[in-house]
């Protein structure tokens, strides 16, 4: 039978202030009930201020109003613990470790606080803060998210909120400081110097944007060009082998040394060098330069081992010759430096 009848809202069988089942419920005059030493805690703390207020609808009271109990909430609460149904707490968040709690709960199991008033500076939990969502005065308040760092929003000289930014000293001041100490400075709103700042970075990060497009470029560019001069150097390579190999077809021709160098571009010498080497080596190609190392093959090698082995008084002429007539062309230096023979 005790369970049976109309179903009640589990906020009106809790106290707004300690978010517990109500405990010697009491009413104020404004219809709102409390814990007896809950309310009773926030008046004696109102005291020395002389108005007392709902903590839940904020109306004030010039005097300290007497409290009566509340007969009918009492009972439901009694009936409620009786027949084991005590949990009518609300839906709450208990605040975590590094949580912001909420100013306005009581007990130990304090809320996590939602949102921070700039103007109440306290924050609040969801219970705590619906007076700021219904009460007209209260609907004024600027609320932003829940913040541990409230009191750095806030001048410490004159308890009031930072929401002027003075640019001669380029720090942000509250009203009774624009007054003061700033008064004559260049000063604007702290909200238009955050959207002028947050439009200079906007600028700032573009222009840095663009100069890492263009360094990219530059590098880009960079590499293509190394990549054409690769190209180019094994080009002209090809293109001074042909100049040879033209400058032999020529002279096969008849030309002289003068007029062939006249009509290629090149020096009379140069064509000269060109075609002596021709009719020595018959090869078109650079050969290494007179006394510059030259590879020898292993075969070669063998034959140079085998011979001043055999032969201790075998000269660097008669190797050279040797390696000569094998199709090897090195000059005498390589063959002192690294098989020690004799001149």
């Amino acid at each position: 039978m005790a369970q049976q009848g109309v179903l009640l809202d589990q906020n009106q069988l809790c106290c707004s202030v300690c978010l517990d089942l109500l405990k010697e419920p009491v009413t104020t005059a404004c219809g709102h009930s409390y814990c007896r030493s809950c309310i009773e805690g926030c008046w004696d703390q109102d005291d020395l201020k002389g108005v007392y207020s709902c903590p839940q609808c904020r109306q004030t009271f010039t005097t300290r109003p007497t409290l009566r109990k509340n007969n009918m909430l009492a009972e439901v609460v009694e009936k409620l613990k009786k027949t084991g149904l005590q949990t009518v707490s609300p839906a709450v968040c208990s605040a975590e470790p590094g949580d912001v709690v909420c100013d306005f709960c009581t007990g130990t199991r304090k809320q996590k606080a939602l949102m921070s008033c700039l103007v109440c500076l306290a924050s609040y939990c969801e219970t705590h803060l619906q007076p700021h969502y219904e009460v007209p005065p209260l609907k004024k308040h600027k609320l932003i998210k829940a913040t541990k760092q409230l009191q750095e929003k806030i001048c410490s000289d004159h308890d009031k909120l930072l929401e002027v930014f003075c640019r001669t000293d380029q720090q942000c001041i509250c009203l009774l400081c624009a007054l003061g100490e700033h008064k004559g400075h260049d000063t604007v709103s702290a909200t238009a110097e955050r959207t002028e700042k947050q439009s200079q970075l906007g600028i700032s990060q573009q222009k840095v944007h663009q100069r890492v497009q263009e360094r990219e470029k530059e590098v880009k560019e960079v590499q293509q060009a190394v990549e054409s001069l690769k190209n180019l150097t094994a080009k002209t390579r090809e293109l001074c082998k042909d100049i040879r190999d033209t400058i032999v077809d020529l002279h096969k021709a008849g030309m002289v040394y003068r007029t062939i160098g006249k009509q290629l571009g090149q020096k009379a010498t140069t064509v000269g060098a060109i075609i002596r080497k021709w009719k020595k080596f018959k090869l078109t190609v650079n050969l290494p330069r007179s006394g510059a190392p030259c590879k020898i093959s292993p075969p070669g090698a063998s034959m140079i081992m085998r011979k001043v082995r055999d032969q201790p008084r075998t000269t660097r002429q008669d190797l050279v010759n040797d390696l000569k007539r094998a199709g090897t062309t090195v000059s005498k230096k390589p063959l002192v430096t690294h098989y020690a023979v004799m001149d």
